[in-house]
């Protein structure tokens, strides 16, 4: 308990000769809470969000765009097998914006919570080989004029919840209504432009 930081100093307040009583505080890493929103796009376009998840070797990904109103106008989920965490975002992004330029969506921004991700695509280096050829293809698929940006998990709700879900499969869904029950919660929460809360560490 005490390597875990469960203890604090008034654990052993009444009791400072107890052997253990040197846990109580020490190393407790002190945080605050920030507010974090997903931030609806300037009037005219549209944003992509994309999301994954991998449980037990199964990895799940999925990607919604929404308009300047917060509204989803579509969103795709997809099971894609066998993959590590950077090799199923970098396929989401990918499926995400192929979904884009298929509806022929032009004035679009694009965010992932991965900013690994996010910094090999923008940095124009390479990775390695499993995931050099997708990510050829999203930059590619970015001079659609799509800029990409990282943002907390908690900034990127609905396709988080959707992908928490592990669905199986593949399904596309045309409209804010036929999103699951948990991924339009948050959907209606960002179009309020209600705040989560995330957990920061406290700046000396």
């Amino acid at each position: 308990m005490g390597k875990a930081r469960a203890f604090s100093k008034t654990s052993f307040a009444r009791d400072r000769d107890c052997p253990w009583a040197h846990l109580g505080g020490l190393n407790r890493r002190v945080k605050d809470v920030a507010l974090v929103s997903w931030e609806k796009p300037p009037p005219g376009w549209f944003k992509l969000n994309t999301d994954a998840s991998v449980l037990h070797g199964r990895a799940f990904g999925d990607g919604d765009v929404r308009d300047h109103c917060g509204r989803v106008i579509f969103a795709n989920y997809k099971e894609f097998g066998e993959l590590d965490v950077l090799e199923v975002e970098a396929q989401s992004l990918r499926e995400g914006l192929a979904m884009c330029a298929a509806r022929i969506v032009c004035t679009l921004i694009v965010e992932s919570d991965s900013n690994v991700l996010v910094q090999l695509v923008n940095s124009e280096v390479v990775s390695k080989w499993t995931v050099c050829n997708v990510l050829r293809e999203i930059r590619h698929l970015r001079r659609m004029n799509a800029p990409l940006h990282h943002v907390f998990h908690e900034a990127n709700s609905v396709v988080g919840a959707l992908a928490s879900l592990r669905l199986g499969g593949q399904r596309c869904y045309a409209s804010f209504a036929a999103l699951p029950l948990r991924a339009r919660r948050e959907a209606r929460l960002d179009c309020c432009e209600v705040p989560r809360l995330r957990e920061v560490p406290i700046r000396a």
